[in-house]
């Protein structure tokens, strides 16, 4: 017990070890009891008193009804037996430590005390509150003090059973256990200190200091059940293994502070003045708290706890149920389902509110948040912070200067600056006054708008009536918007509509991208109300033409739908997006009734301040040039951008492309022909199969664009050997998939090839041979087109074409290894001419934005080619590297397009030359079998193409 005594002390704070010094507690009790040894007999009794007169009294029942002062005694009243009766003092005595530690009353280890009462006249004094007034360390029945005890300390290192105050204490230190307490007087500090009181704590009259400590030992400083209906002016727990239940039923407690222990608050009517939370876990479940500082650690307010001010710097907190007044936070509050009338979210505070109700929430830093899952809040206002509403209800929301997400009900909504998205839920009634708001999803029932930016992403927006500020209709949709009075900035972009808009007041309207005048359902009446002038000035609108005329896509009229109004209009940009199947392209197209309605439109009018065509359109092959005095603008077409001219483009291309890949594929067939009629004699045929895969880039004239292109066939033929000549005849198929520039242009075709190839020996020698020939092939080509030069209006069309390739070549093969020919080079040069006819077509469609069609049309083009191939074979495997180029001699061609029953002819040039390298790996079985596995890329001024196949051959 030395021992534990000794490490408590060492426990309590610093206050309380200043105070009271706690050294005489250091006097071990064996050196009491060698001194009750020393005296004792087994015929002395169990109580022992040294009386002032300087004799003694002993017996197991013990009344004093006189007092005074004893000196040079270790104690007044001490045990000498492990049993005792009833000790009761009616008068005061007084303690003189010269001689003696000075002591009051003393219990020994092992020893039972039936009893110790003083009465209201008894009284004990010690010197000085380093002596211990009454000591016990044992077993105690029942304690009660009437009288004062003014000085010293009482320790309690044994048990008690029922412990009663009704006079006066200045010190008690429970360190070990107490079941029942009850106090009606006045105890000037209670520490528990390691001890345990497990029953009933009453206190009705007044505690100064309560204290609860433990140390580095399992045993709790533990209060089970603490009914205050007095006075409690602090309660102080330490340490983590120090809990006290609290039941403060009408009592007023004016200071608790929680420094690592478990707190349990129960309570009706009491007050507790202040709750210091500093670390350790509180839990308030009933009663009344002043004012709750959370600093640290963990706090729960339960079912009908009432907190009136409570500042939340740190630890966690959360409200389950009890209701706090005022709430200034700065760290995190969790409000479940509680009510806080006030709160002041500031610094870097956070409030989850998932089910409570707050009356007055206030956000007032940037790095404030607040988080309404499911709970209500009546008035917020954001000054600078953010708020989510993610589901729950907030009554009226002020955002003057936040971050706001709403996905969940907001009846009023007054938005003065910041920013606002709102993803989902619902917004009953908005005025914006400031700051930028998003709609994205949800509902707004009612939308009045005074100032700030407004971007709309939704579909549902019946209402919008402003005053002035911006409007940035994404994608959505606005019923009607009314802006009835001062300046306005309106962006209709992308899939924007607006249904119905009323302009009041003379202010100026810009409306500075609209993307949907004219047609796709947006903008295209204004109504102005009476007497109202405003200015539009817009900052671009599409429209089209009809005829000679671009359509009125935008038209102003009065509220008596009048086709007049005293507004004036203004175009920065007009742009034609659409022309239709009657306008005459070569001719001007008038600009003037563009708009109609406003008080400055009609021929002679100078409002429209530059158009063109849009890029779709050019894209198409539209261009033309604006002339601002006669507010027109003449309509010319490139041809080459016509339907006709991007296929006979592309086609042309591919004519070239695939004529040099055939001629690489055909040279080495043939080669292997002659490899064979050399090493065998006796054969008199083959025949060969090569199907390959090309990936295919070409540039179009006009274009910036590269088509993409995807080329799969199969080239098929055989050989007739003759004594010193070879006849090949051979045929092919391709399927060629042509996409270019977001759908401006597409084609699928299908190619149909037949040709035969001649070869001579015209001379030979040990080290080579030199041949001569002829190449003649004819292909038809069906491709299904389709083009969108307008978004919407999609036109298809079938082409046929007849195309023809003839060359005559000279090769030759060059032996370096003389010994068995296994490795030879084979130079080859030649001359040809290509040529093809495109028969006429219409682009048809059920939506045409203009009309395009094609007559016939022919187009030929000469070349010359050359190539180097090498081979080299050692046994059963072969590798061949080789290189091509083929030259037009001629590349200019002329495309034509007709539109609108006008005919169109324009000129591009060709690829002045394609040119190839690649390379093959070879299996030759002496049997006649020939396998290759081969590579090319092909590349030129307008195209690029890399080729894999696979050849095929036997020979019979």
């Amino acid at each position: 017990m030395l021992f534990c005594n000794q490490q408590g002390i060492q426990n309590l704070p610093q206050s309380r070890l200043d105070s009271h010094s706690f050294k005489s507690r250091l006097i071990p009790s064996f050196l009491a009891l060698s001194v009750i040894t020393a005296l004792y007999s087994p015929l002395q009794a169990a109580w022992v008193h040294n009386k002032p007169d300087g004799s003694s009294q002993n017996g197991n029942d013990l009344t004093i009804s006189n007092g005074g002062t004893v000196n040079d005694k270790n104690w007044i009243f001490y045990t000498n037996n492990n049993s005792a009766g009833t000790l009761t003092i009616n008068a005061k005595l007084t303690a003189n430590a010269s001689g003696g530690a000075g002591g009051g009353v003393s219990v020994s280890r092992n020893t039972r005390v039936n009893g110790i009462t003083i009465g209201s006249n008894g009284g004990i004094t010690v010197a000085d509150n380093k002596k211990q007034s009454i000591r016990n360390e044992g077993t105690i029945n029942n304690f009660t003090n009437s009288g004062t005890i003014d000085k010293g300390y009482m320790l309690n290192l044994g048990t008690i059973n029922d412990f009663t105050n009704n006079g006066t204490i200045n010190d008690f230190t429970n360190s070990e256990s107490i079941t029942n307490l009850t106090n009606t007087g006045t105890i000037g500090a209670l520490y528990n200190q390691e001890g345990l009181i497990t029953g009933t704590f009453n206190n009705q009259g007044t505690i100064k200091q309560l204290w609860l400590m433990n140390g580095h030992y399992n045993q709790e400083s533990t209060i089970s059940n603490l009914t205050n209906t007095g006075t409690i002016d602090s309660i102080n727990l330490y340490y983590n293994r120090a809990k006290l239940t609290l039941n403060n039923q009408s009592g007023t407690i004016k200071t608790i502070e929680n420094n690592g222990g478990n707190a349990t608050l129960n309570g009706t009517n009491g007050t507790i003045n202040t709750f210091q939370q500093n670390n350790g876990t509180s839990t308030l479940n009933n009663g009344t708290i002043t004012t709750l500082n959370q600093n640290g650690g963990s706090t729960t307010i339960n079912n009908n706890a009432k907190v009136s001010t409570l500042y939340n710097r740190g630890g966690n907190l959360t409200n389950q149920g009890g209701t706090i007044s005022t709430l200034n936070n700065m760290n995190t509050i969790t409000n479940q389902s509680g009510t806080i009338t006030t709160l002041n979210n500031n610094g870097s505070g956070n409030v989850m509110n998932t089910g409570g109700t707050i009356t007055t929430l206030n956000n007032n830093n940037a790095n404030a948040s607040v988080t309404n899952q499911s709970g209500t809040i009546a008035t917020l206002t954001n000054t600078s912070g953010r708020v989510m509403n993610t589901g729950g209800t907030i009554t009226m929301l002020n955002n003057t200067g936040g971050n706001v997400n709403n996905q969940g009900s907001i009846q009023t909504y007054t938005q003065e600056g910041g920013n606002t998205m709102q993803s989902g839920g619902t917004i009953q009634t908005l005025t914006q006054k400031g700051g930028n708001f998003t709609y994205q999803g949800g509902t707004i029932g009612s939308l009045k708008q005074e100032g700030g930016s407004f971007n709309n992403l939704q579909q549902n927006i019946s209402l919008f009536t402003t005053q002035g500020g911006s409007l940035n209709n994404y994608q959505g949709t606005i019923e009607n918007l009314k802006i009835t009075s001062g300046d306005f900035e309106l962006n209709n972009m992308q899939q924007g509509r607006i249904a119905n808009i009323e302009i009041g007041g003379n202010g100026k309207i810009n409306i500075n991208d609209n993307m949907n005048i004219g047609y796709n359902n947006g903008i295209s009446t204004f109504r102005i109300a009476s007497g109202a002038a405003p200015t539009l000035n817009f900052g671009e609108v599409r429209t089209a033409t009809t005829a000679q005329e671009t359509y009125a896509t935008v038209k102003l009229v009065d509220t008596n739908n009048a086709n007049t109004t005293q507004a004036k209009v203004a175009i920065d940009k007009l742009t034609i997006a659409l022309v239709s199947e009657d306008t005459q392209i070569g001719k001007s197209v008038s600009l003037a009734n563009s708009v109609s309605g406003a008080a400055n439109t009609g021929v002679g009018n100078v409002y429209v301040k530059s158009a063109d065509f849009s890029q779709d359109l050019k894209q198409s092959g539209f261009y033309g040039k604006f002339n601002a005095q006669t507010q027109t603008i003449d309509t010319r077409f490139n041809a080459n951008l016509g339907a006709a001219g991007l296929f006979s483009q592309a086609f042309i291309n591919q004519l070239g492309r695939r004529s040099l890949l055939f001629d690489s594929f055909l040279n080495e067939a043939s080669r292997a022909s002659l490899r064979y009629k050399r090493t065998q004699p006796d054969t008199n045929f083959d025949i060969f199969v090569r199907p390959y895969y090309s990936k295919i880039k070409t540039d179009l004239a006009d274009i910036p664009e590269k088509a993409d292109g995807t080329s799969s066939g199969i080239l098929a033929g055989g050989h007739t050997y003759f004594d010193n000549s070879l006849l090949m005849l051979y045929g092919a198929v391709e399927k060629n998939k042509t996409h270019l520039a977001d759908d401006v242009f597409n084609f699928d075709s299908d190619t149909f090839l037949l040709g035969s190839k001649y070869s001579i020996e015209l001379a030979q020698s040990h080290i080579g041979q030199l041949f001569g020939g002829v190449d003649i092939r004819g292909s038809y080509t069906k491709a299904d087109l389709e083009r969108e030069p307008v978004s919407g209006f999609k036109s298809q069309g079938d082409a046929k074409n007849y195309a023809y390739d003839a060359r005559v070549f000279l090769a030759s093969i060059i032996y370096y290894n003389l010994q068995d020919h296994s490795q030879y080079l084979t130079p080859q040069i030649g001359i040809g001419h290509t040529g093809a006819k495109l028969k006429g077509f219409d682009m048809k469609g059920n939506k045409l934005a203009y009309k395009e069609s094609l007559d016939d049309m022919t187009y030929g083009i000469t070349y010359a080619t050359a190539s180097l191939n090498w081979f080299k074979r050692k046994d059963n495997v072969a590798i061949q590297l080789d290189g091509g180029v083929r030259v037009n001699l001629n590349n200019e061609i002329d495309t034509q397009t007709k539109i609108n029953n006008q005919n169109f002819t324009n000129h591009f040039e060709t690829s002045k030359y394609y040119s190839q390298l690649g390379g093959a790996f070879m299996w030759i079985n002496p049997y006649g079998v020939d396998v290759s596995l081969g590579y090319k890329f092909l590349f030129g001024e307008s195209a690029t193409s890399h080729t894999a196949s696979l050849r095929l051959h036997k020979t019979f």
